[in-house]
């Protein structure tokens, strides 16, 4: 069938294809750096909530176990903390794969790049 039509057309078949496959693509990664970013938010409400409370332990859902495991107030913290740390260097990952593919769509639908496209925030 493919060898029927004219060879614009079939080049054009293969920029739609590949356009959506990327616009599929861009989707599932903002979904995964929506996720990353709630899990960021609930890491912080978690952090407050072991400072503020009063009780020496606390205790913590350990990874995907769903096995509840107690930890000193401090050591608490700081698992958290380092979870935080890891969530922010992916969540940075996400982001910069999220800018390439939104360029690489944009390239191929022949659309200029916007001028502040490639800016990246400042980490304070």
């Amino acid at each position: 069938m493919s060898s029927q039509l004219p060879s614009q057309t079939q080049a054009q078949l293969v920029q739609i294809s590949t356009s959506e496959k990327l616009a599929d693509s861009i989707i599932t990664t903002k979904n995964e750096s929506s996720a990353l970013e709630n899990r960021l938010n609930q890491n912080r409400v978690a952090i407050r909530a072991i400072k503020k409370q009063e009780e020496e332990k606390s205790w913590l859902l350990w990874g995907s176990t769903n096995q509840f495991f107690s930890f000193p107030k401090e050591g608490a913290v700081t698992i958290l903390q380092k979870d935080q740390t890891f969530i922010e260097e992916r969540k940075d990952e996400v982001r910069q794969k999220l800018k390439d593919e939104v360029e690489q769509l944009q390239k191929i639908r022949g659309e200029p790049l916007n001028s502040g496209f490639n800016l990246s925030g400042v980490h304070w």
